[in-house]
């Protein structure tokens, strides 16, 4: 049988954990906004290397890129031209063949799937 965790425990972990946290963590880029574009990308980033090699293309990428419209109006070569590394490594890009499912215009407003 698997041991159960004693739940006066729970409250001193969280704070403990918290705390660590707050005096360890990193100062990355998405952790710098709420915007889902931009955290959807540094996902799809993040899933294909070290943190430390993504934080360059993620701000290129968004320079290039700055939100969900310029990404759908691309052309699938310019996508994957600002993130050769992690785009290839990604199958082609996991990042082009979503955007055409869930983008049908540059004009249409967009909502994420499962969260709209």
């Amino acid at each position: 049988m698997g041991s159960t965790l004693n739940k006066n425990v729970v409250p001193e972990m969280r704070k403990r954990l918290l705390r660590w946290f707050g005096q360890e963590q990193r100062e990355l880029p998405w952790r710098a906004t709420r915007d889902p574009y931009c955290v959807w990308v540094s996902e799809i980033m993040l899933q294909q290397t070290r943190v430390a090699a993504v934080i360059d293309y993620y701000n290129r990428f968004l320079q290039r890129f700055p939100d969900v419209h310029a990404l759908a109006a691309a052309t699938e070569a310019d996508v994957l031209a600002h993130g050769v590394d992690w785009a290839i490594t990604a199958g082609r890009g996991r990042c082009v063949q979503p955007r055409k499912k869930l983008f049908k215009s540059t004009e249409e407003d967009f909502r994420i799937p499962l969260l709209s």
